[in-house]
């Protein structure tokens, strides 16, 4: 509908319909916007949309969609939206999606090949009632539909944060709002979470960065303005690990990066005569990120050149 700018907090859109089969859309953009003169878009029956069942319905589905269940199983497919009006003038908006998990055979981050799992086609629909906008430029919606919580995190959380990342759904959890969000980079979601933390937003990872469908996925508990994480741990061990990449030494190989109570454990592979304090001093002076780095244990297994390092590592 290139309507993106109209969902965001005290944004409009208006929709008319024409007897020509046409519908024009006008956007709103924030409190300080005015009303357009001209649509942003315009829409034909029969090309761009249909009307079935008292909805409209969008005629191009939004390919390469994704959800993730309740069960914590992961589908993708293609999504199609309708639009209706609603009893009291709010805009009834539904998606219907439909897919099936995947069988990755190939996955980098520069391509993903997969394959439908047999047997796993679903159907899942979601729908939500945007409000009626008031002559006073502000929203007043019939009844509440969003949460204090979300409203918050929505407002804190601007395009100008988000970037190039895509946010795929929020809602509230816990102490928080759950994000679920898609970077199509590795450079892309280390640039996000550093814009949180130049932004004090305040987060924990539920869903670690993964590479499918070419593309980065990732989950976070946005915490409210003033609350103190549970853990130091905000970023993504995703994150402290491509800071490490950057700063370290190529013959010291990171093996794994666990979360722990005092922050990540990082195990690395050192494949040289390098001492242990040389890379805790290298990412000392050189990350903007890591506040400190301690050795924990420092082993050489039987019969191979190889010494294998534990370092607990902190952040502020």
């Amino acid at each position: 509908m290139q309507a993106t700018e109209a969902g965001y907090l005290e944004s409009g859109i208006e929709l008319s319909g024409a007897a020509d089969g046409t519908l024009s859309i006008l956007i709103k953009r924030g409190r300080l916007g005015d009303w357009p003169t001209r649509p942003v878009a315009v829409l034909h029956a029969g090309t761009d949309f249909e009307c079935q069942g008292g909805r409209l319905v969008l005629s191009t589905p939004v390919k390469n969609a994704a959800r993730k269940t309740d069960e914590g199983k992961w589908y993708e497919g293609e999504a199609t939206a309708s639009l209706a009006r609603g009893a009291n003038g709010e805009l009834s908006v539904g998606v219907r999606f439909t897919g099936s998990e995947r069988i990755s055979l190939y996955s980098y981050e520069s391509a993903n090949v997969s394959i439908p799992k047999p047997g796993t086609r679903t159907t899942l629909s979601d729908s939500f009632r945007w409000p009626v906008y008031s002559d006073t430029d502000s929203l007043a919606p019939v009844e509440p539909v969003i949460s204090k919580i979300e409203r918050e995190t929505r407002q804190r959380l601007t395009p100008q944060l988000y970037g190039s990342v895509v946010i795929n759904g929020l809602k509230p959890s816990g102490d928080g709002a759950l994000v679920v969000l898609t970077a199509f980079s590795s450079d892309d979601v280390v640039a996000f979470e550093d814009r949180l933390r130049a932004a004090d937003i305040r987060y924990e990872t539920k869903t670690e960065p993964s590479w499918w469908n070419n593309a980065y996925h990732m989950e976070l508990l946005v915490l409210p303005a003033g609350a103190r994480a549970t853990s130091p741990a905000r970023p993504s061990m995703f994150r402290i690990e491509k800071e490490l990449e950057r700063i370290i030494p190529s013959m010291a190989v990171i093996d794994k990066i666990v979360a722990s109570k005092n922050g990540y454990v990082v195990t690395l592979n050192i494949h040289d005569s390098t001492p242990i304090a040389n890379i805790v001093r290298l990412v000392q002076l050189n990350s903007t990120l890591i506040t400190e780095m301690d050795l924990i244990e420092e082993a050489r297994p039987a019969g191979t050149q190889l010494r294998v390092a534990r370092l607990q590592v902190r952040v502020d």
